[in-house]
């Protein structure tokens, strides 16, 4: 059965697709839609509403993504029986339906033709088993150190294993004691345990204007406010950082100082010592995400060395070694680390020992380090292939950088260039995923991810239909390579 089903929009606030995703939720919660009810097409939607055609391929991949409807290749979209419990936004607050996806995968353009993966910050896939299987030789290798790493340990982890953390941390220019570092399941779950440990419902959280989708989904989970601060082409304004403080009274701040996600920049010694005075002078903790740090060869002091007792750095091996390696660290002020570890113990107990064994044999036996040249190198050259075959389209990017920060060609609107390139199989994240406050801000542009695809002819393949894109609906003069 189908419908020319027109959602009730009411709510001006929120974006246009969140919106309709809600109508359309409201609809079917109310039996207004019914099981099987097959939906206008996103034309015939986008026609009658007054809106683009990639809003609402947007709005169904959100109520798809939430369990209310199905897509069928050929066919259309179908109304799915409405029942408790069907998908993750039916148990989470109304905050969480707002709030970007930590998962891009579910989030963005679930079902679609994704041939050629831009829109995930993954490491080139290809290689970690090779690396992987060193370190499982040398674990066999010694079943004492096996065994011991089978039983419960300590929630801050194990002290060998803090010893490996620390000998990684220098090799990225960071001076962390062994007992100054708490081993995480990851960055995520570093900085989930430090709000957890240190927030209270209705604290202030500083981000960057731009900042990573999943610090939102973390802070908002704790009852925590957003509040964005300005940026240039150094990062954070020290005037508007400064402003910040002083007007919101806020607890934390939360960066990524180095290949920022997703402007790809990196912030200067001097503006990080002034930042680190002004949250001094506030009484700030700096929250320090140094996910992508280890691309960068001499990259600047972390903010930590520049206040010691107002800064947390946290890293992980996510990006180096492979997303599922769930080992991260977290090195903080002595006086911090009980609560912190206290988190983890409540959250998880532990970090996985036998995780954590196997990245510190990665470390000690110097496999990591061979891993992150290669990442290095590989980086690079993709990121040559960027210039060489996208050389028309304005970006932000580094040339150590996994990821681009490319403004839409005008006139395109953002859900326009993303929907044409969904459409040949190109995954690419639109820009208001990262904003921290305001959509406006990031409006008119796009992530474009160079990691996640396996082999470079294929991405070769893939940037030259984002010059397609762009060329054939602006007259932009990307050439054809």
């Amino acid at each position: 059965m189908k419908t020319m089903w027109t959602p009730a929009l009411n709510s001006a606030s929120r974006p246009l697709y969140l919106a309709i995703a809600d109508a359309l939720e409201q609809d079917i919660r109310s039996g207004a839609l019914s099981q099987g009810v097959r939906l206008p097409t996103h034309r015939a939607l986008a026609q009658k509403i007054g809106c683009t055609v990639g809003t609402v391929t947007r709005a169904y991949e959100e109520a798809a993504r939430r369990g209310l409807i199905a897509g069928e290749v050929g066919r259309g979209s179908f109304v799915r029986q409405a029942e408790r419990g069907m998908g993750a936004a039916r148990v989470l607050p109304e905050r969480f339906r707002s709030a970007p996806s930590f998962d891009y995968l579910a989030a963005l353009h679930e079902g679609a033709d994704r041939r050629f993966e831009m829109s995930v910050n993954y490491p080139v896939p290809g290689r970690f088993a090779e690396f992987l299987s060193r370190g499982l030789q040398s674990m066999l290798a010694d079943p004492a150190a096996l065994e011991a790493a089978g039983t419960y340990q300590q929630a801050r982890g194990m002290q060998a294993h803090r010893e490996a953390a620390s000998a990684w941390l220098a090799h990225l220019g960071v001076e962390a004691d062994p007992d100054a570092i708490v081993v995480s399941a990851g960055c995520q779950n570093g900085l989930f345990s430090i709000f957890l440990a240190l927030s209270q419902p209705g604290d202030v959280l500083l981000a960057e204007e731009l900042t990573w989708p999943g610090l939102r989904v973390s802070a908002e989970a704790l009852g925590m406010q957003v509040k964005a601060v300005g940026m240039d082409m150094h990062g954070v304004r020290p005037e508007d950082f400064e402003r910040a403080c002083r007007d919101h009274a806020p607890r934390f701040f939360y960066t990524i100082p180095t290949l920022h996600n997703p402007t790809a920049l990196i912030m200067p010694t001097e503006r990080r010592r002034e930042i680190a005075r002004i949250a001094e002078r506030h009484g700030v903790l700096i929250i320090e995400d140094d996910v992508y740090g280890f691309l960068v060869d001499g990259a600047p002091p972390p903010l930590r060395a520049f206040a010691p007792e107002h800064a947390v750095y946290v890293t992980s091996l996510s990006k180096i070694a492979a997303p599922g390696l769930r080992v991260g660290y977290v090195a903080a002020p002595p006086k911090l680390l009980p609560p912190i570890e206290a988190a983890i113990r409540a959250n998880m107990l532990m970090t996985s020992p036998i995780a954590v064994e196997l990245a510190s044999r990665l470390i000690a036996d110097g496999v990591l380090q061979e891993l992150m040249i290669w990442r290095r190198d590989e980086a690079r050259v993709r990121q040559r292939l960027l210039a060489e075959h996208l050389p028309g389209l304005e970006m932000q990017t580094h040339p150590a950088a996994y990821h681009a920060w490319v403004r839409v060609p005008a006139p395109m609107s953002g859900d326009v260039f993303i929907a044409r390139l969904l459409g040949l199989g190109v995954a690419l994240t639109p820009g208001e995923a990262f904003a921290a406050a305001s959509p406006e801000v990031a409006q008119g542009r796009a992530r474009l991810c160079i990691g996640a695809i396996e082999s470079r002819e294929h991405l070769v393949k893939g940037l030259r239909l984002v010059a397609d894109v762009a060329r054939v609906h602006t007259g932009s003069p990307l050439p054809v390579v």
